[in-house]
C-alpha cells in the first residue's frame, strides 16, 4: 500500500470519544474568540495526547507550523508515537536527532532552549505544552517569550502547584474535561481501592523544605526494616504478581527497594536518571510483559509514563503535592485487558492528606485555589482494622475486601456526625467572651521573648509537638523583623 494511502488509513482508524470531541470544540471556540492560551484539563488516562494530536493534525490541514513542548525523553518518544498514529511525521528536536524543516517539530524543553537562535525565522502558529503546569518555570517561560504571536494550548491533569502559584498569568482561559468520576462510571479508567498501612513512625514529624517534605528526613524514616516488610507482606497479600510502579523517596531508596523484593523472590528493576535510554526503555517493556513485577522510581515514572498494564501503585513517598500525589496514583488506573481495579498501597497517608483519587476537584487558573470541597465528617472514609482498606460513604456492614465487620466504626462516625450536627448559636456574650480569650492567647504569644518560653506556651495549649510549633513561630519572628 502507498505510504499516503497507509496513513489516510490509519487516521480513520482513531475516533475521538464524545467528551474528547467536546473539549476539541470548546478549545476552538476559544481561540475564534481572539483569546492566545487555554488550558485543558484532563486527569490521566482521558487521553490529552489524543486530543492535541487531533487539533495539531487539523491544524496542519490548514497550512499552520506547530511546536510540541514536553520536558521528559518518555514523553519525547511517546508524543512521537502518538502523533504518527495520526499519520503525521514530526521533526525531532532532541539530542542525537539531525534538525528537519518541518511544519510539526517536537521538542524537549531543555534542547530547545539552547537552540531557540536556530529557529528565529520558524515562528509556530500553535505551541503545544504538555504537563503544562511545569509552564511557569522558567526555561519554559523562555521559549513561549520567544515567540509572541504564537496561540497556546496546554495540556495537563493536575492544574496546580506545590508552591500556591497560580497559572492565570500563563494561560487565559480553562477547559475542563471530565472528572476522574466520571471517567470511571463511563468505563473508561480503573475503579480505586484504597489501602493505608499503619506506620510506626509520626509523619507529623517530618520538616518541610519550602512548600514540599524534607527528602533525606523521609528517607530515613521509609527504608527502616521494619517498614520494608510492611511493604512486602502487604503487596504479597493484597496483590501478589501484579504489576506495580512504587514512588521512594530518593534514587537511593528505589535502589534499596528494589533489591528487597527481589530478596523476597519478587522480581523488580528500580528506574533511575543514570540509565541509558534503552535500559530504560527495556525496564518499561519487561514490566509490561509481565517479566518484572515492580518499577521502583523516585520521579521518573509520576509523569506521562504510559504503562496500562499497572494495577498497583505503591506510595513510599509523602507528599506535600496534590499534583504530585495525583500523578503517582494516576499510573495504575489505566484500563488493560484482564485489570478489574487499580490497587493504591498508601503507606505514608497521602490519601488522608488529598483525598481519594477520584473525588470530585473543582480547579481554576488563579493562584490558592482549592481544589476539593470538605468532606462531611459523617461521610469521612474509615479503615477496616483487619486488611486496612480505605472504605468512603456510604461504609457497608462489612468490609467488602476481607469481610471484617464495620458495624462499630460506623456507629462511631454516626456519633461524631450527630455531634457536629449539634450547633449552638453564638449570642453577642458568648462571641465577646471567644474574642477575649482570642486576644488573651495572641498576646501571651507575643509576650514571649524566648524560645523557652513559647515551648512552654505550646505545652500548655496541648500541641502534639510543641517544641516544633515554637521553632516555627520563632523563625518567622526572625522572618518579619528583617524583611
Amino acid at each position: 500500500m502507498h505510504e499516503k494511502t497507509a496513513k489516510k488509513e490509519q487516521n480513520k482508524n482513531i475516533c475521538l470519544r464524545n467528551y474528547q470531541r467536546k473539549a476539541t470544540l470548546d478549545i476552538r471556540e476559544i481561540f475564534l474568540k481572539k483569546i492566545r492560551s487555554c488550558l485543558l484539563v484532563l486527569p490521566t488516562g482521558g487521553g490529552k495526547t489524543v486530543i492535541f494530536c487531533s487539533i495539531v493534525r487539523d491544524a496542519l490541514k490548514k497550512g499552520k507550523k506547530v511546536l510540541v513542548l514536553v520536558h521528559r525523553r518518555e514523553l519525547c518518544a511517546q508524543s512521537a508515537a502518538s502523533l504518527r498514529s495520526f499519520g503525521l511525521d514530526p521533526g525531532i528536536i532532541a539530542p542525537n536527532f539531525p534538525e528537519t524543516q518541518k511544519d510539526i517539530q517536537l521538542a524537549q524543553v531543555q534542547t530547545l532552549v539552547r537552540r531557540l537562535h536556530r529557529l528565529a525565522a520558524w515562528q509556530p502558529d500553535l505551541i503545544i505544552v504538555d504537563e503544562a503546569h511545569h509552564a511557569k518555570a522558567a526555561s519554559w517561560q523562555k521559549i513561549l517569550t520567544a515567540f509572541p504571536k504564537s496561540r497556546i494550548l496546554g495540556v495537563t491533569a493536575t492544574p496546580c502547584r506545590t508552591d500556591g502559584q497560580g497559572l492565570g498569568d500563563v494561560f487565559e482561559a480553562l477547559v475542563e474535561g471530565p472528572k476522574i468520576s466520571d471517567l470511571i462510571a463511563d468505563g473508561y479508567l480503573s475503579p480505586p481501592e484504597i489501602y493505608a498501612p499503619p506506620l510506626p513512625v509520626d509523619l507529623d514529624q517530618i520538616k518541610r523544605k519550602g512548600k514540599e517534605y524534607d527528602r533525606a528526613q523521609m528517607q530515613q524514616m521509609f527504608a527502616r526494616t521494619t517498614i520494608t516488610g510492611d511493604v512486602i507482606a502487604h503487596y504479597q497479600r493484597l496483590c501478589p504478581n501484579v504489576p506495580a510502579i512504587c514512588f521512594c523517596v530518593s534514587v537511593a531508596h528505589a535502589k534499596f527497594m528494589a533489591d528487597q523484593f527481589n530478596q523476597a523472590g519478587i522480581k523488580a528493576a528500580c528506574l533511575e536518571g543514570t540509565m541509558s535510554d534503552d535500559d530504560r526503555s527495556q525496564a518499561i517493556a519487561d514490566l509490561g510483559a509481565g517479566r518484572l513485577s515492580i518499577l521502583t522510581s523516585c520521579d521518573l515514572i509520576s509523569e506521562g509514563t504510559d504503562i496500562p498494564i499497572v494495577g498497583a501503585a505503591i506510595l513510599l513517598r509523602k507528599t506535600a503535592s496534590l499534583a504530585l500525589f495525583l500523578q503517582m496514583v494516576g499510573r495504575a488506573l489505566r484500563l488493560f485487558p484482564g485489570k478489574e481495579k487499580a490497587v493504591i498501597l498508601d503507606h505514608v497517608g497521602n490519601c488522608l492528606q488529598h483525598g481519594f483519587p477520584d473525588e470530585d476537584r473543582f480547579w481554576t487558573l488563579e493562584a490558592g485555589c482549592v481544589p476539593r470541597p470538605a468532606v462531611d465528617v459523617g461521610k469521612a472514609p474509615i479503615t477496616c482494622s483487619q486488611c486496612f482498606r480505605q472504605i468512603r460513604h456510604p461504609v457497608p456492614d462489612c468490609c467488602p475486601s476481607c469481610g471484617a465487620s464495620l458495624r462499630q466504626q460506623k456507629d462511631r462516625m454516626a456519633q461524631l456526625h450527630y455531634q457536629q450536627a449539634t450547633l449552638k448559636r453564638l449570642d453577642e456574650e458568648e462571641k465577646r467572651r471567644l474574642q477575649a480569650e482570642r486576644l488573651a492567647k495572641r498576646r501571651a504569644q507575643g509576650l514571649a521573648d524566648s524560645l523557652e518560653a513559647l515551648i512552654e506556651i505550646g505545652k500548655a495549649r496541648g500541641y502534639k509537638n510543641p517544641t516544633f510549633w515554637a521553632r516555627k513561630v520563632f523563625q518567622n519572628r526572625k522572618c518579619i523583623k528583617y524583611r
